[in-house]
C-alpha cells in the first residue's frame, strides 16, 4: 500500500495478526492525531462504512485540520465531506469539530448555481459553532449575510482575507472588500487579523474606519500585505507592485497591536523613512516581521534604508525581529560544475542580496546602550547581517553592495587599520546581540563549517535553543554527508532543540521533502547526522517547512546514544497548497527557506487510490470492532 507521501508499505499477515485485537474509539482517535495529511484521512474515510462509529472519529480528526471549502466544486472528496457536515442533525454534530475553515471563492463554473453554493456556505457557518480561524481566499471577503452569522461564533478570533480580486485584474480597475459591515460586526471580536492583497483603494477604506479601529482592544496580531495594485505609480514604464518610497502612510488607529507582519515591496522601504511602519504604534510591539518582495518582475531594489531611521528606543517591548528577504537566485540549486539550463530562464536567475543599511550599525547596535532590552529572537536570511565593503550609495536604484564573507570579516588586513577597526566594530555588535539570543536565524549568505563556528562562538550555550543558517553545499562533495566540523559545533549547545538548513542540497528541489531514501538519501543522511550529533535536538528543518521530528523522549539515559537516528525521525511534510496556509503543526521558526518556485508544480499527481482503499479496507476489517 502507498502512503500519501509515496512510500510503499507492505502489510504482511504477521503484522496484521499483531494488530488483531479490537481497537476502541479513544485509541483509534489517538492514532489519527499523528496523521497530518488530509489525503491519508480521505483514504481512511473511504475505507470505513458510513454507519461504523470509527467513520465519525476519522471525520472529526479531518475537521481538526484546515478544511478547504471550494465554491467551484474542484474537490469531490471535500464536497462529499461537507455534504455530511451540513446535513448532520445530531445535537453535537461533527461540524462542531471544525476549527480552521478555508473558503476558496472565485469564478463559478458553468451550470453552477452560485446562489445555492453561497447558501451552502452560510449553512456551514451556522454548523461550525467552534470555528476559531477563517481563511477567506478569493473575491472580496465575507458578505454582509455571512458576517451576520460569523458574528455569533464566539470562538472565531482569527480572520485572514483577500481584500482584492484574483491576480490578473487590470491594474487601473482596482476593487476591494467593502468593510463597512465588518468593522461593526466581526471585527471587534478578533485577536488576529490578516489582510492580504491590500491595494490603494483598500488602504483608503481602512484609513476611513480609523475611529472604529480605535476600539479594537482585543486585536493584538495584525498582518498586512501591501504589495497589491499600483498605489502611487507615476504612469511611466511598467507599474510597480505596491507603493513607492514617496508614499506617506498614516496610523490606522489599532491601539493594542503586539505583533505586526508586513508584506512590502522593496521600493516601499528603500528610503530612510519609516514608511509603512507608521501604520501602528511601536511601544507595545513584541514581534515585527518584514517580508520584502521585488517591486518589479525583472528588477530588484538592492538598498533598503528603513532601519536608518527607525528609533530603537521606541521598541522596548520587541522580543522577535524577523526579516525575510526574497530574491531570485537559482545558483544554490546547482553544483559548481553545472551551468544553468539553456532552455530555462528561471534557472539563470542570480540576483544579489539586498543591503539593509542601518540594521546592524544603528538599530541592533543599540543593545549596547540599553535599547531593545527584550530582543531574544532574531530571524533574518540572505545577507541581512553581512557587512558591506563600501559606504552607502546615493540613489534609490543604485547597485547593490558587495559583502564581506564571515571569514573575510574576521580576517585582519595588513596595513588597513581603519578597515580593521570597522570590522572589529561590526563583530562587536554581533557578539553583543547574539550572546543574548534564544533563537537565531542568520543572514550571512551561504556559510562554510568554519564560518558557522565563528557565528556560534558569539552565542551562549546556556541560551540558544534554535539555530538556522544557509549551508554552502558548493564547498562539499556531492556524495558526502554534512561537515563533521559543523556537527561538532552543535554538540556545544545543550539547550539546542531545533536546527534549520535553509538551503537544501543542489538538485533536490523536487525530492528534499520526501522521506524516501531511494530518491532523497543524502538529505536523510544529513538529518540523521544532525540528530546523532546532539541528543537534545528534537527538530531538523530543510528548506521551507519540511521538518523532521525526533520520535523518542528526550534522552535521559545513555541507551539512546546507540539508536540509529534514521529509525527515530518522522517526516512532517508541510508542502500544502499556498491557499490553505502553512501546516500549523510545523513551528513558525521553520516557515522560511528556499523553495524552488519552478519545481513546486512538478510533483507527480497522486495515483488512483482504488487499490490502496481495497487493501486498507481489508486490513481495517480485521482490527476494527464490528458495528452493532
Amino acid at each position: 500500500m502507498n502512503t500519501s507521501s509515496g512510500q510503499k508499505v507492505h502489510l504482511t499477515p504477521t503484522s496484521v495478526s499483531i494488530m488483531a485485537a479490537a481497537l476502541n474509539q479513544d485509541v483509534f482517535s489517538q492514532i489519527l492525531c499523528y496523521i497530518y495529511e488530509t489525503k491519508t484521512l480521505y483514504t481512511i474515510i473511504r475505507s470505513i462504512p458510513l454507519s461504523h462509529p470509527f467513520f465519525g472519529v476519522t471525520l472529526r480528526r479531518l475537521c481538526q485540520l484546515p478544511m478547504p471549502f471550494s465554491c467551484d466544486g474542484s474537490s469531490e472528496d471535500m464536497d462529499q465531506v461537507f455534504e455530511l457536515l451540513i446535513s448532520s442533525s445530531k445535537p453535537f454534530s461533527v461540524a462542531d469539530a471544525i476549527r480552521h475553515l478555508v473558503v476558496e471563492t472565485g469564478t463559478f463554473p458553468e451550470n453552477t448555481d452560485a446562489v445555492a453554493v453561497r447558501q451552502r456556505l452560510t449553512d456551514l457557518f451556522q454548523k461550525t459553532k467552534n470555528l476559531q480561524v477563517l481563511d477567506w481566499c478569493g473575491e472580496f471577503g465575507p458578505s454582509t449575510k455571512d458576517l451576520g452569522v460569523l458574528q455569533g461564533l464566539q470562538d472565531l478570533k482569527t480572520l485572514r482575507v483577500d481584500c482584492n480580486g484574483p491576480v490578473g485584474r487590470t491594474y487601473w480597475l482596482e476593487h476591494s472588500w467593502e468593510i463597512d459591515e465588518f468593522t461593526s460586526t466581526l471585527g471587534p471580536n478578533l485577536t488576529h487579523l490578516e489582510l492580504r492583497m491590500v491595494n490603494l483603494k483598500m488602504y483608503k477604506s481602512l484609513l476611513a474606519h480609523k475611529s472604529s479601529f480605535a476600539s479594537y482592544h482585543s486585536l493584538e496580531h495584525l498582518a498586512l500585505d501591501l504589495t497589491q495594485g499600483v498605489w502611487d505609480w507615476d504612469g511611466s514604464g511598467s507599474p510597480q507592485a505596491g507603493a513607492t518610497w514617496i508614499f506617506v502612510f498614516s496610523n490606522l488607529g489599532f491601539p493594542a497591536v503586539k505583533e505586526l507582519e508586513l508584506q512590502v515591496a522593496d521600493l516601499t522601504i528603500a528610503a530612510a523613512r519609516v514608511g509603512p511602519m507608521a501604520l501602528i504604534n511601536w511601544e507595545l510591539l513584541e514581534t515585527l516581521r518584514i517580508f520584502v518582495n521585488p517591486c518589479l518582475s525583472q528588477t530588484c531594489v538592492y538598498n533598503i534604508r528603513l532601519f536608518m531611521t527607525l528609533p530603537p528606543d521606541k521598541f522596548s517591548s520587541l522580543t522577535t525581529l524577523e526579516i525575510r528577504d526574497k530574491i531570485r537566485n537559482n545558483f544554490p540549486w546547482r553544483w559548481p560544475d553545472e551551468e544553468a539550463e539553456p532552455d530555462s530562464s528561471s534557472d539563470s536567475w542570480e540576483d544579489s542580496s539586498r543591503t539593509y543599511w542601518g540594521l546592524v550599525p544603528r538599530f541592533l547596535s543599540s543593545v549596547r546602550s540599553g535599547s531593545l532590552p527584550n530582543l531574544v529572537n532574531l530571524w533574518v536570511n540572505e545577507n541581512a547581517l553581512s557587512m558591506p565593503k563600501d559606504a552607502p550609495q546615493e540613489g534609490i536604484f543604485s547597485e547593490g553592495a558587495e559583502f564581506y564573507s564571515v571569514d573575510e570579516l574576521w580576517a585582519v588586513e595588513d596595513g588597513d587599520e581603519e578597515e580593521n577597526a570597522r570590522k572589529a566594530e561590526w563583530i562587536s555588535i554581533l557578539r553583543a546581540v547574539f550572546v543574548r539570543l534564544e533563537s537565531l536565524r542568520v543572514g550571512f549568505g551561504p556559510l562554510s563549517a568554519r564560518e558557522i563556528e565563528r557565528i556560534l562562538e558569539c552565542c551562549s550555550p546556556d541560551k540558544l535553543t534554535q539555530f538556522g543558517f544557509q549551508y554552502n553545499w558548493q564547498l562539499t562533495e556531492r556524495d558526502s554527508t554534512i561537515s563533521p566540523a559543523l556537527l561538532e559545533q552543535l554538540t556545544r549547545f545543550p539547550k539546542l532543540i531545533s536546527v534549520h538548513l535553509l538551503q537544501p542540497r543542489p538538485r533536490t528541489q523536487d525530492v528534499y521533502r520526501l522521506p524516501t531514501r531511494t530518491v532523497n538519501g543524502r538529505t536523510l543522511d544529513d538529518i540523521s547526522a544532525i540528530f546523532k550529533s546532539n541528543p537534545n535536538i528534537c527538530h531538523v528543518g530543510v528548506g521551507q517547512n519540511a521538518v523532521w521530528e525526533r520520535r523518542c523522549f528526550p534522552p535521559a539515559a545513555q541507551q539512546y546514544a546507540d539508536l540509529d537516528p534514521g529509525d527515530i525521525t518522522l517526516a512532517q511534510d508541510a508542502f500544502l497548497d499556498i491557499r490553505i496556509r502553512k501546516n500549523e503543526e510545523v513551528p513558525r521558526f521553520f516557515d522560511i527557506g528556499e523553495l524552488d518556485e519552478c519545481g513546486e508544480c512538478e510533483y507527480e499527481p497522486r495515483q488512483d487510490l482504488a487499490a490502496d482503499i481495497r487493501e486498507l479496507r481489508n486490513v481495517l476489517g480485521r482490527i476494527l470492532p464490528t458495528s452493532s
